[in-house]
């Protein structure tokens, strides 16, 4: 069910979220009040975007001139800031018009109003084809809806960048599921840089004749694929079977961040979730009975 305030728009919670209006009320509130107190926006941004989002840009592959989508940018635009000192430029996009509204003052306040303009819209029918990244923030309703849109209209070569939960964030979200969607992206998955809770997606989309692939860490119980790279990975993997052209099914993902359980050639293994970020796989529709 949404639920309105008055005087910002409205706030319309993810129906996956079970703890639904008092989380969502209260993120927006700290965001006005960065707004409105500078010191506690620095300080707010120094400890939980700054990082995270130079780490983002750096496994998108973001570079300086690159031009920059981020849909829910919220009433302080974190992300749109740190990804303008980047040298790239940026359109935030929010849903609540009281929250773009707030954007833009803060934006002409901090001297950005060259490299980052704020509009008022709708993640899940914005166009994206002439951007070269698009940021999806945690918060984002309705977050399938709108990363369908987005890729959906991304050319060959751009990358979604996505905040998934992770860690104790699972009990209140909703997982991305990514394999056996049926889209022709490579997909890298990595933990968040100073967020326990977050974990970084980054979807890039792929011409009709290259082979989709995504990371292990991505894949959700029961999901099946073949092996293509484990980048390094150890010598354990191998001794494991763990290795390029292998089959492999999901059977389960321990909670808090443990360890993903898998099947290969009838034995099932714990594979840790650092590795699993790191080993590629290529989703298949079954998995090959012996």
């Amino acid at each position: 069910m949404r639920r309105r305030r008055r005087g910002n728009g409205c706030w319309a919670p993810d129906p996956s979220l079970r703890v639904q209006g008092p989380l969502g009320r209260g993120m927006l509130a700290l965001e006005h009040l960065n707004g409105r107190w500078p010191q506690l926006a620095r300080r707010y941004g120094r400890r939980f975007y700054e990082r995270m989002v130079r780490n983002e840009a750096a496994l998108a592959g973001v570079k300086p001139g690159d031009r920059v989508l981020h849909v829910g940018c919220g009433p302080f635009p974190f992300t749109a800031l740190t990804l303008a000192q980047l040298g790239c430029s940026v359109v935030g996009v929010d849903r609540d018009p009281g929250a773009a509204a707030a954007a833009r003052r803060v934006v002409k306040a901090m001297g950005f109003e060259g490299t980052i303009t704020i509009r008022h819209a709708h993640g899940e029918n914005i166009a994206c084809s002439d951007y070269d990244a698009v940021w999806v923030s945690l918060h984002v309703w309705p977050r399938a809806a709108v990363l369908a849109n987005c890729f959906t209209d991304l050319r060959v070569g751009a990358r979604a960048v996505v905040r998934d939960a992770a860690g104790p964030l699972k009990l209140l979200y909703r997982q991305l599921s990514l394999a056996g969607n049926g889209m022709r992206a490579r997909v890298h998955c990595d933990r968040a840089a100073g967020r326990r809770n977050l974990q970084t997606v980054v979807i890039e989309k792929l011409a009709p004749t290259e082979e989709p692939e995504i990371a292990l860490s991505a894949m959700c119980p029961g999901h099946c694929g073949r092996i293509t790279a484990t980048q390094g990975g150890q010598p354990l993997l191998e001794a494991l079977g763990v290795r390029p052209g292998r089959h492999i099914r999901v059977t389960c993902v321990e909670a808090m961040g443990g360890s993903v359980i898998a099947e290969l050639a009838g034995r099932r293994v714990a594979i840790d979730r650092a590795l699993a970020h790191r080993i590629r796989v290529t989703p298949e529709l079954e998995y090959p009975s012996a």
